[in-house]
């Protein structure tokens, strides 16, 4: 290693150390990795489920990391016609789970709610995991307080559909797209509930469970042998023990809610795997479709309510499935932070590129209470180079 690469590792380690130090739980994974292979960091915090010390090769929770693996899955079936970007979603899902998913202000707006409003988060429809209902608790706090249970997908948008009150109307995304928008901003809001759905229509257009797609037209192509679905899969290849799922530091227990959306568990070297695959365009047939995930960038908005202060907001950007983010300038005067892009999850797990550094990072802290953590973290590592 390099005397500067040298620097670079011993920053590295005072900043994850640091950082650990703030944490409740005190567990953190973090790994960084150069494009070319000239440098590679990591360092882990903690102990597994086993009592084990963590280590680099530890899995972790992906959470909304799946999201990349989901749209990549979901605009595969674009591409082969099996799916239409801007058709509506009700096309492809039985009325019993599209039905009255969208009434807002007395107009029921469902049947305009297009495939491509569902990976771009404009259609403003509730979402399931952070949205507040008028009265009872939000579902994910009612499920870790009173006790882990199955929540099937139709229960699930029922809450939505009786519980939950969308944030706005199905955006005109397409023309935004098109620069035909006037030059206004159009309305992001982060839901789940969206990605739930597009869970659902990979289901029913192939005919095939999520979790034996995942693995044949993903996880086995690439040789990803550590990742695998919660309790619905196991790895190719044995694993050391999981890193726990905390709560503020607390140990929470909650397999069957985590089967019944599709859970990933995965590690740091099957993560870099997986997004140099996707960045490169390997898993699609034409570079056209590739340009779906890493364009048409639109800002979220600044959090309105409660709920939006937990979900990822400005200045972060979202496409067909993936983040943009970049500090803006008032926040780093001395030098603009790059670009990096990728996605987060709500437990403070990320992975990142950065194209103008060609460099690739992940991480976690498995902690439900964690989520604004990458985007503090993550542009402090990124000043060390």
């Amino acid at each position: 290693m390099n005397s500067d690469y040298q620097k670079i590792s011993e920053k590295l380690d005072r900043l994850f150390q640091k950082t650990v130090e703030k944490r409740p739980g005190k567990q953190l994974i973090s790994y960084v990795e150069k494009g070319d292979g000239s440098f590679r960091w990591s360092s882990s915090a903690g102990s597994a489920e086993d009592g084990s010390p963590v280590h680099e090769h530890t899995p972790f929770f992906i959470a909304s990391i799946d999201k990349l693996i989901n749209a990549a899955l979901l605009i595969q079936l674009i591409e082969e016609g099996s799916v239409h970007l801007d058709s509506p979603f009700v096309d492809y899902l039985p009325e019993s789970l599209s039905k009255d998913l969208h009434l807002y202000k007395g107009r029921d707006y469902t049947g305009s709610v297009t495939v491509r409003h569902l990976l771009t988060h404009t259609s403003g429809m509730a979402d399931w995991y952070e949205d507040f209902p008028k009265q009872g608790k939000n579902l994910v706090e009612e499920i870790i307080k009173e006790g882990d249970r199955d929540l099937e997908l139709s229960e699930l948008l029922e809450y939505v559909r009786n519980r939950l009150t969308p944030n706005f109307e199905p955006q005109p995304i397409q023309s935004f797209l098109e620069g035909k928008s006037d030059g206004k901003r159009i309305k992001t809001r982060y839901t789940d509930t969206g990605f739930m759905l597009i869970c659902a229509i990979i289901e029913a257009v192939t005919g095939q469970p999520l979790e034996d797609l995942h693995h044949a037209r993903i996880y086995e192509p690439l040789g990803m042998k550590h990742t695998w679905l919660a309790h619905r899969t196991e790895p190719s290849e044995a694993v050391p023990s999981v890193f726990p799922l905390l709560a503020s530091g607390k140990k929470v227990d909650i397999p069957k809610m985590l089967r019944s959306v599709w859970g990933v568990y995965s590690t740091c070297n099957d993560m870099i795997t997986f997004f140099k695959a996707l960045y490169a365009g390997q898993l699609f047939q034409k570079p056209a479709t590739r340009d779906l995930m890493f364009s048409g960038w639109h800002q979220f908005g600044f959090p309105g309510d409660r709920a939006a202060v937990r979900l990822p907001g400005w200045p972060i950007a979202y496409s067909l499935g993936a983040m943009q983010f970049r500090l803006p300038r008032m926040f780093s005067p001395v030098k603009a932070m790059p670009e990096i892009v990728g996605h987060t999850g709500s437990t403070g797990c990320w992975l990142f590129y950065c194209p103008q550094l060609d460099l690739y990072m992940t991480g976690a802290a498995d902690d439900l209470t964690a989520g604004a953590l990458p985007f503090k973290y993550v542009p402090a590592m990124l000043k060390l180079f």
